[in-house]
């Protein structure tokens, strides 16, 4: 199998502007694609991580847009249905069914990271000159693999606002690098909460995301 793994970005993405404007990073799960005449449709699940105020603000940018048909969902799952021309410079509207994505692909900080899989090198290579035509994009790489990494969990663990809080800004401020960047005391100030709060919030979100990754779903 090929890998083939890049980063775009490019100024006509229904997502990309508004990520950067309300500061949200989406995982987005192409669910299908289609074409009706001279128009081209797309469903994803888009799973978005933000502060619950950021979120909704870009929920509504998003729904403004005309090139949105639906954007349904609630907290920070959402399905969307897009319309666009289909001969319109848009990275969606060069899916192909000979390649397979081996993980999300990931809107942040202006740019989207791909990273997918097809039978014959030829397949990745023909995917690079596509965008790199269109769009601005860095090739980070293209190479054989046995055995890709492949991230295929559960869509959203069912993880509380407070929870899904306390590991966004855990994640945000460098909790779980190495060296870490920030310990659970100064975390929990910037929450504004007790020490004791914020590590029961985070470790609630913590056993849920893992039971969801690992495929084992009992306990609360």
């Amino acid at each position: 199998m090929w890998v083939g793994h890049f980063k775009v970005s490019h100024d006509n993405c229904v997502y990309l502007t508004h990520c950067s404007k309300y500061n949200i990073v989406i995982s987005m799960y192409p669910l299908n694609s289609y074409i009706e005449k001279k128009y081209r449709f797309h469903t994803n699940v888009n799973i978005l991580t933000g502060s619950e105020k950021d979120i909704q603000k870009f929920v509504k940018a998003i729904r403004k847009d005309k090139r949105c048909l639906n954007f349904s969902g609630e907290g920070n799952v959402y399905i969307s249905h897009m319309k666009f021309i289909s001969t319109d410079y848009h990275t969606t509207n060069y899916y192909t069914p000979k390649i397979f994505l081996l993980k999300p692909v990931v809107h942040k900080d202006g740019k989207e990271e791909w990273y997918f899989g097809a039978w014959e090198k030829i397949i990745i290579t023909e995917m690079y000159l596509i965008f790199k035509k269109h769009f601005s994009v860095e090739l980070l790489s293209i190479e054989k693999k046995e055995a890709p990494d492949v991230f295929i969990p559960q869509v959203m663990p069912n993880i509380t606002e407070k929870q899904k809080n306390a590991l966004h800004l855990a994640i945000k401020e460098g909790y779980y690098n190495f060296p870490q960047k920030i310990d659970l005391e100064n975390l929990s100030k910037l929450m504004r909460i007790s020490r004791i709060t914020y590590q029961e919030h985070l470790h609630k979100a913590e056993q849920k995301v893992l039971r969801s990754l690992i495929g084992e779903f009992s306990g609360k």
